[in-house]
């Protein structure tokens, strides 16, 4: 595929595909979570919710967004894993290669920080209850 000893536009892509794969699977998985993962299927019931759920306003996203964008890159990884992407502790730990004390401990530090920046607009739990301690005693996520 060489023209005249130049590097064709085909191997230029090849050889950053192949050097930039690695990289950019993780950024597509952060973005759009496991697609072979198979989602839980829903359990129908005779009752209707309590109350119904508001969507949030299209702003509330940029907000989030924003004070996603003031974490540091491990922090808004696990928050994302985590409260996005809905894996266990130990899913997380071990995407991203570290104990589940680590995630626990950084996953509490960014929603903290978090809570700061958007001025405490993220707690939705009871006072007093720090959001990510419903799933730590979820069985569901492990």
């Amino acid at each position: 595929m060489r023209n005249g000893g130049r590097v064709t536009s085909a191997e230029e892509f090849t050889e950053f595909a192949a050097a930039a794969s690695p990289r950019l699977r993780r950024a597509a998985f952060l973005l759009c979570g496991d697609w072979r993962r198979k989602r839980p299927t829903e359990v129908l019931t005779g009752q209707l919710p309590e109350r119904p759920v508001e969507p949030p306003p299209p702003e509330a996203r940029v907000v989030v967004l924003d004070a996603l964008a003031t974490l540091p890159a491990r922090a808004r990884a696990v928050v994302v894993l985590r409260y996005w992407a809905d894996l266990s502790v130990e899913q997380v730990a071990d995407m991203l290669g570290c104990s589940p004390g680590t995630v626990k401990s950084q996953s509490a530090r960014a929603l903290d920080k978090l809570r700061a920046v958007l001025g405490g607009a993220a707690s939705d739990g009871p006072p007093g209850q720090r959001p990510e301690a419903q799933y730590e005693t979820d069985t569901r996520h492990g």
